[in-house]
């Protein structure tokens, strides 16, 4: 039970984080990166958090770091078709 509990609040505070960061979108700022990057690392089994922090670093023209992470999201899912695909855009 313990366990399941601090799964449930380790995905709380990840999409906590993730929201925070998706406040406004068009401005990528450290406190933006920060957040995706918390989020990433609370949930290591979902590509969801990892690809929007590679696609936060696309829109800031970070390429070798939204390279990573995209690469990172295909990891985590191999099917992750919007990774997939961002990853093309940025090589």
């Amino acid at each position: 039970m313990r366990e399941d509990t601090s799964a449930a609040l380790e995905r709380a505070l990840a999409e906590a984080h993730f929201r925070r960061a998706l406040q406004n979108p068009r401005t990528i700022t450290a406190q933006t990166l920060d957040d995706l990057q918390t989020a990433a690392q609370l949930v290591q089994d979902d590509a969801l958090y990892v690809h929007h922090l590679g696609l936060a670093y696309h829109r800031s023209s970070d390429q070798t770091h939204a390279i990573e992470h995209y690469r990172e999201a295909l990891r985590r899912d191999p099917y992750h078709t919007r990774s997939a695909y961002l990853l093309c855009l940025a090589i």
